[in-house]
Parts: structure tokens; C-alpha cells; sequence
């Protein structure tokens, strides 16, 4: 599942190196992001003078997490992780306290951007080393060649919904499309290992 965080009040509590991660993530998805520590590393000061996020040195308070969509916690304080745990499941809050799976509501995925592409890898919290490792490898692996083709399909779907509105018409035609490209990328395969 992807969730658009759009404009969407996300808070991050904790601005370590873990908590730069989730942010870049969240930068990306255009999130209005909070981050709320007693400390900061500098990155996460520079995105927060460059207006990106929003930054408050300070202890994380219960109240902080009302009018929030989702919650990180990156603290790494046991204690604390279970306070805001329970404040979070009263108040219908989404939560992900990172390494500690047991007191996620969500997984952060890592994701491959390529094209029209989005693909997630997720080890549902247990090991984000792994996930990251084939999400580069994804992204190495994924043809660039191509990339227009892809692009072109995305654009060709968009003007065939406006086109007809018959579903089974639709899937038809971007079968057949679908079955041109495929013969196509086994085209280039095949002669890049000499068949």
C-alpha cells in the first residue's frame, strides 16, 4: 500500500540518523513535517533552516501527536516508546517506533523510483539493512532502455480512460500493448546476449 502524505502532519520524534532517513522519505512524499528532540544532527538542522521541516529541541509530549496523521518515533527510550504506544492507540494515530516492530502500526517500505515505477521492499521492521540492499539492486537492475516506453504507457492508459469508457474495451488494448512491449524487451535482451 502507498499512502499519500501530501501536505499530511507528520511528526518525527528524534533527529538522529535514523530519523534523517524516515524525513528524506517523507520529503519525497511531500509530507508537513515536524520533528520534535532534545537534540539534532546537522542535517536535519539544515533542512530545518532551509524551511523543509519543521524543528523544535525540546522532550517529546503526548499532546504533540494530536492533529498528526502519522507518528515516527526514533528515540530509542522504551519508556517512552510505550507512553506514546498507548496515547497513540487511544487517539487513532498511526505510529511506527523504528526497530521495535512490536509497537508499529506500519512499516516503512524502502522504495525503488524508476519511471512510472514505485516498488516497495519491506521486511515489516525486522532487518530496513536488507530491504535497502535490494532496493538498490532493483534500481540497478530495472532496464533504463525502457524507460520512455514506460513513460509513453502511462500516458497512453490516461488518454484511453478519457477515450472509452468500456473496461473490458481498455484491457484489450493494453494487453495487446503490453504483449508488444514484452516481445520487445525480450527482443533486446536477446541480442545483448547474442541470441
Amino acid at each position: 500500500m502507498f499512502l499519500k502524505l501530501h501536505k499530511r502532519p507528520v511528526l518525527v520524534a528524534g533527529a538522529g540518523m535514523v530519523a534523517l532517513e524516515k524525513i528524506e522519505g517523507l520529503l519525497l512524499a511531500q509530507a508537513d513535517i515536524q520533528v520534535i528532540s532534545l537534540q539534532a544532527i546537522p542535517e536535519i538542522r539544515e533542512l530545518a533552516g532551509q524551511g523543509k521541516i519543521k524543528l523544535k529541541l525540546r522532550k517529546i509530549r503526548k499532546r504533540d501527536l494530536l492533529k498528526k496523521f502519522m507518528v515516527y518515533v526514533a528515540i530509542g527510550d522504551k519508556k517512552i516508546n510505550e507512553r506514546l504506544r498507548a496515547y497513540a492507540t487511544r487517539k487513532n494515530i498511526l505510529l511506527n517506533v523504528v526497530d521495535d516492530p512490536v509497537y508499529c502500526d506500519f512499516y516503512s517500505a524502502s522504495v525503488v523510483r524508476k519511471g512510472p515505477w514505485r516498488i516497495a521492499v519491506s521486511t515489516q521492521g525486522k532487518f530496513a539493512g536488507l530491504s535497502s540492499i535490494l532496493s538498490r539492486t532493483l534500481q540497478t537492475i530495472l532496464p533504463d532502455e525502457q524507460l520512455q516506453d514506460w513513460n509513453e504507457m502511462t500516458v497512453l492508459r490516461e488518454r484511453l480512460k478519457r477515450a472509452t469508457d468500456s473496461q473490458p474495451e481498455r484491457t484489450q488494448f493494453l494487453r495487446k500493448v503490453l504483449q508488444d512491449l514484452k516481445e520487445k524487451v525480450l527482443s533486446i535482451e536477446d541480442k545483448k546476449i547474442g541470441l
